[in-house]
């Protein structure tokens, strides 16, 4: 999460190219994968995607799933929500964020479907120190989780212990930065169970071109995907699998903004379309 990088990682968004979908995170969430500069500079006030699907051989239709996303002035996400049909109606999940005046992340409010949580995160010299997960419908509030975050500089990027409320420290997480400010590497691993995972980038002229991840414990899995760029805008990713090449992901654009993303499941034989209606300032 983006939350969690120290300044030092912050100097990354500020050599973020013109793409509009940050390469970085994972896309068509609730979680926060824009590039905050653009969104500013084009005055984007909220982002709305309708998604249709289309099985080889027949007709495009309309699957009902949405996601509305609603940013301030400065280009932050604010309010995020998906919604999927139901047999009966609707499912809707929606994450609310709030900022202190340095624009930093101190809380987000998270419904999904009964459940309703609260996040709160204290900070001292930009770096997240503590992050607290609450049920705020409770009668009296229930305290789900309260996790310390010490985090440090190392030669090559920093390190992150988090632990529990009892100071036990339970989860070990690196992350690597090369010459030019880009994170080429970032791993966790759980101090308990081992269980371990790492994540490595590949640049070229600054330009995302190869994410590769590996689970490397219980199930081990490997996905890669490859970054095709045209006039300096991201125009195809390739998803690799076990078993070769699973999704082709193409993006449309219009004035440097994404219109629609195609999804092409190679293993399904079909295709998934993100169409994106803008409302600017």
């Amino acid at each position: 999460m983006k939350i969690l990088l120290s300044s030092l990682f912050l100097i990354l968004s500020l050599q973020a190219s013109a793409q509009l979908l940050d390469p970085l995170e994972d896309w068509f969430s609730l979680r926060d994968y824009f590039n905050e500069k653009l969104i500013k500079e084009r005055a984007i006030i909220a982002l709305d995607i309708e998604v249709s699907e289309k099985a080889d051989g027949r007709v495009i239709k309309k699957v009902g799933e949405e996601f509305h996303y609603e940013f301030n002035a400065s280009g932050r996400l604010t309010y995020s929500q998906k919604r999927i049909p139901l047999y009966r109606g609707f499912d809707t999940a929606w994450v609310e964020f709030s900022y202190d005046k340095e624009g930093r992340l101190i809380q987000s409010r998270e419904r999904h479907g009964p459940y309703n949580y609260e996040f709160h995160y204290l900070y001292s010299n930009d770096t997240v120190i503590s992050s607290i997960k609450i049920r705020p419908d409770d009668e009296q509030p229930d305290t789900l989780f309260y996790r310390t975050h010490k985090i440090v500089a190392t030669d090559k990027g920093e390190k992150e212990i988090v632990a529990n409320r009892k100071g036990i420290s339970y989860l070990d997480k690196r992350r690597i930065i090369d010459e030019n400010k880009n994170l080429i590497e970032e791993s966790q691993e759980y101090i308990f169970s081992r269980n371990r995972n790492r994540t490595t980038y590949t640049y070229l002229d600054n330009q995302l071109i190869e994410k590769v991840y590996k689970q490397e414990y219980g199930q081990r899995s490997n996905t890669k995907s490859e970054y095709i760029y045209k006039n300096e805008l991201l125009d195809e990713v390739k998803l690799y699998e076990k078993n070769g090449l699973r999704k082709r992901i193409g993006i449309n654009y219009e004035d440097g903004l994404p219109t629609a993303i195609i999804v092409r499941d190679v293993v399904e034989k079909e295709i998934k379309i993100y169409l994106f209606k803008y409302t600017f300032y």
